[in-house]
């Protein structure tokens, strides 16, 4: 597999060598008590909000650093679960071990409730913005499932079989497994996997072509509206490529492909059953073809875990215990042993969900359609 934490952070370089100002905008702390910090754009219009901005970044963050401190202790005093983390790949909150990601948002204030077993992260980004995302804590959802009284009881999100007696019918020949086999638990799973890998290798875009075929393929995807992607993304990416009085700097292409990912980073994510549940939406066929472009599939982690596999029906299960080595799995075994026996042994194993691609669209302009 490949070595997620070896891969260098071009993002995070290239954003602190390219962050020299902040838009007063972006502040969640009392502006106003600071008024030397802040230098006005005297080109912009007089009533643009964005037209003050500080080059004092250092300071900047960390006034923003004590409020957002600030305001996370405010939440926990109400009982939110909230926690202030640092911030990692893309400028988004670092996800503990053991925590997987339910949705993110940049600059937003998430306003969902969390269940028992998820909590609010938040951070502040390289480039002073607030970061917050939804995560989930893995070990405390099994913790959750592990007081069922029934040994056999299949955990929340996962399935009921019907044939994991010890008399179970013998594995079949292997076929390729199909969504149909998985609940929507595990494609919501698969979905923020696959996001995550397509974030990774959005990341590792080398060339100017493929980074600006992105951006068109990115612009066709359903959660991109005119306010659809993140206003301080966008901001943050345009900066990069502007000087302070809003023309256009000298850059090199490493900083265009640089301003390209974070654009798609922050607009991209897989759609799963359950994408629209928090009211953020995935990007549909969009995010697959930029995962087909970017070879995101190089990028999955391991699908062969307990909580994945809780989510897989019998039949795909057994066809992917075809690639165990003879005998690891009894002709006669059930279910439950056979997610047992799986579970840490096939690294290569990959539900059909998982892969990258979709059907290109409909051409409205009368143009060859094959």
């Amino acid at each position: 597999g490949v070595a997620h934490d070896e891969t260098i952070r071009w993002w995070e370089i290239v954003q602190r060598c390219e962050v020299t100002r902040i838009d007063r905008t972006v502040a969640i702390f009392d502006t106003d008590k600071h008024p030397s910090m802040w230098d006005e754009d005297l080109f912009a219009q007089p009533d643009d909000p964005d037209r003050f901005s500080t080059s004092n970044i250092s300071q900047f963050i960390e006034l923003q650093t004590e409020a957002l401190k600030d305001r996370v202790a405010a939440d926990r005093a109400l009982k939110r679960r909230v926690q202030m983390v640092e911030a990692g790949v893309g400028g988004y909150p670092t996800l503990p071990t053991g925590w997987r990601l339910v949705y993110a948002s940049f600059g937003e204030q998430i306003t969902a409730k969390p269940s028992r077993t998820e909590s609010i992260l938040t951070c502040v980004t390289p480039g002073g913005a607030i970061a917050e995302c939804l995560a989930e804590n893995l070990d405390a959802k099994k913790a959750k499932a592990s007081v069922e009284p029934d040994e056999d009881a299949e955990a929340p999100g996962s399935v009921d079989d019907g044939d994991d007696d010890a008399n179970g019918p013998a594995i079949p020949a292997a076929t390729e497994p199909d969504n149909s086999g998985i609940t929507k638990a595990g494609l919501d799973l698969i979905a923020a996997e696959k996001t995550r890998a397509l974030h990774g290798a959005i990341g590792r875009i080398d060339t100017i072509e493929d980074a600006l075929i992105a951006l068109v393929l990115a612009f066709a995807a359903d959660n991109i509206e005119v306010r659809g992607m993140s206003r301080i993304v966008a901001r943050q990416a345009a900066a990069m490529l502007l000087r302070p009085g809003g023309h256009l700097a000298e850059f090199a292409y490493d900083t265009l492909i640089s301003a390209a990912e974070t654009v798609l980073i922050g607009a991209l994510r897989v759609s799963g059953p359950g994408s629209n549940q928090y009211g953020n939406p995935g990007s549909g066929d969009a995010a697959e073809w930029v995962g087909v472009l970017t070879g995101a599939e190089g990028f999955l982690g391991r699908f062969d875990t307990p909580e994945f596999l809780a989510t897989v029906k019998g039949p795909p299960l057994r066809a992917a215990a075809m690639q165990l080595p003879p005998m690891a799995v009894g002709d006669k075994a059930s279910v439950a042993q056979i997610r047992a026996a799986i579970a840490g042994q096939l690294p290569e194993y990959r539900p059909a969900a998982a892969a990258f691609g979709a059907p290109r669209p409909t051409r409205f302009d009368g143009g060859n359609d094959e």
